[in-house]
């Protein structure tokens, strides 16, 4: 989903904070995901050029 089109979604404007604010949330998941596959699960958040962010193992 691209991230403008989340940011619709989620906060009714595709802003500049709005996108900082989605950024923010992904780069936490992401920590909190390398934590687990610290543990043996192997997902993790990948960043598709023009297209937005996909949950991947």
């Amino acid at each position: 989903m691209p991230i403008e089109r989340l940011c619709i979604e989620l906060f009714v404007a595709s802003d500049a904070t709005a996108v900082r604010s989605v950024n923010q949330h992904v780069y936490q998941l992401r920590r909190k995901l390398n934590q687990l596959a610290i543990d043996g699960d192997g997902l993790r958040i990948e960043a598709l050029y023009g297209a937005g962010y996909q949950l991947a193992r």
